[in-house]
């Protein structure tokens, strides 16, 4: 992959049993380079917080295509999160092309949802007119 990314797969084992490695080889190369897409997002995420000042948003975790966070009960402080992690999540094209030399041309959305906890998340209208 541009990444770097490689897989392997046991040659006289993928001839022999094509039927068991065949989803293997298709889907390896989308669920790879779409981790290597969120991973690129999380460390831009991560960066312009703390240069935006927003340490009190807390990780919790990130899984697959999931970015999750905790911020304080402000509405301030959440819009401003939401603001910086949607430039971020944008901006994966751009930065994938400066970190690998490849074009990347398709476009990047996030769906950010936001709430007191997972049962009640309401979903962030997002308004690409303005820039962070």
């Amino acid at each position: 992959m541009p990444t770097g990314r490689q897989w392997l797969f046991p040659q006289r084992d993928v001839i022999d049993r094509l039927w068991f490695w065949r989803p293997k080889i298709l889907n390896y190369p989308v669920q790879g380079t779409g981790a290597d897409l969120v991973c690129i997002g999380r460390v831009a995420a991560w960066k312009r917080l703390r240069k935006a000042g927003l340490t009190q948003a807390l990780w919790q975790s990130t899984v697959h295509d999931s970015l999750d966070l905790d911020v304080d009960n402000s509405l301030e402080l959440v819009y401003n999160t939401i603001k910086v992690i949607d430039k971020a999540i944008r901006d994966i094209p751009i930065n994938f092309e400066r970190l690998f030399n490849v074009k990347f041309d398709l476009p990047v959305k996030a769906e950010i949802s936001y709430g007191p906890n997972l049962k009640d998340l309401q979903t962030y209208e997002q308004d690409h007119s303005s820039a962070v």
